[in-house]
């Protein structure tokens, strides 16, 4: 399952929740469900669910696969994977922000 297709676009269409955070803008995502078996990928990071993963647990996956760690508080947390930056939150747990990282180099030109 190619995760890309969920987290596309990026860029925020009326209406889409968004949160600017860090200089970013993101936008609010939510994953599909993955059933046992399956594997998943997004930009360099794949893994595969030896269970069914709900679409909470498969946001929460792919913020750790792609570096993300939680303070002890779990308010905001960012990593990055290839070209976008993920948020997460424990408040939002089934919600993956995502932004597009060359935004800062676009702001710095």
């Amino acid at each position: 399952m190619d995760l890309d297709a969920w987290l596309q676009p990026v860029d925020a269409a009326p209406g889409a929740r968004t949160l600017y955070q860090h200089g970013l803008l993101f936008a609010a995502r939510t994953l599909p469900a993955l059933p046992a078996g399956r594997w998943a990928s997004c930009e360099d990071v794949e893994f595969r669910a030896t269970e069914f993963l709900p679409g909470e647990d498969v946001a929460q996956a792919v913020f750790l696969l792609t570096g993300g760690a939680l303070g002890p508080s779990g308010t905001w947390a960012m990593s990055t994977v290839g070209d976008r930056c993920f948020g997460y939150s424990l408040r939002t747990p089934s919600v993956i922000w995502v932004a597009r990282y060359q935004q800062i180099a676009r702001k710095a030109a």
